[in-house]
């Protein structure tokens, strides 16, 4: 059970976690900084090779015996820059983004297919997939549930509420702070492995 909630905010970045993402949302009203948790089964694309065929059935089956993979679908892409034609593919996706690279190495050790699309990081895959881009105005709606103790947010749904082709849009309200590093020079120059001498905010 929990209550849902809805309002308006910035989302300052999106990072991952073990089960999906995390949105940093800094709200409208309030203009203080929430985490929200949302699920995301990142996806990779998986070409065959011309030695295997392409029985897409067949090749959909073997995928799907990975108990890490939730979903494949048939899809259509231009796979290389200079294609004029959309190639027949399979879309991969994932359970979840701890077991995305370790499900990419098991694929391929298969040898059956060419694989696209798996060194994308992760938050850059979920911007690019649901058409974000960081510090945009967007409608949130939210259940938040008791866990451990603590009140979490997870997403139900956003409706972007921005356009990122616009030369200038309303960026969140940020406030600029300067932080001083010194380090305990040994020699004439400084170095990557020097001591900390002090960090002043």
């Amino acid at each position: 059970m929990g209550v849902f909630e809805n309002f308006d905010g910035w989302l300052l970045d999106v990072s991952t976690n073990a089960t999906g993402v995390i949105f940093w949302v800094k709200t409208i009203t309030e203009e203080k900084i929430v985490k929200i948790y949302a699920e995301f089964c990142p996806e990779f694309f998986a070409v065959p090779k011309e030695s295997v065929g392409y029985d897409l059935d067949q090749l959909t089956s073997i995928l799907m015996q990975n108990p890490n993979i939730k979903n494949v679908r048939t899809c259509e892409k231009y796979v290389k820059l200079e294609d004029h034609e959309k190639t027949k593919l399979l879309g991969v996706s994932v359970e979840k983004p701890s077991v995305f690279k370790a499900t990419i190495k098991e694929i391929d050790k298969l040898d059956i297919f060419t694989l696209y699309n798996t060194d994308l990081p992760i938050s850059q895959m979920y911007y690019y997939v649901n058409d974000l881009f960081p510090m945009s105005r967007c409608q949130f709606k939210v259940k938040i549930k008791m866990e451990k103790e603590k009140q979490k947010m997870h997403l139900v749904s956003f409706i972007l509420d921005d356009d990122n082709e616009k030369l200038f849009y309303e960026l969140p309200p940020l406030k600029a702070i300067w932080l001083e590093v010194k380090v305990q020079q040994r020699g004439m120059r400084s170095y990557y492995n020097d001591p900390l001498a002090y960090a002043e905010i």
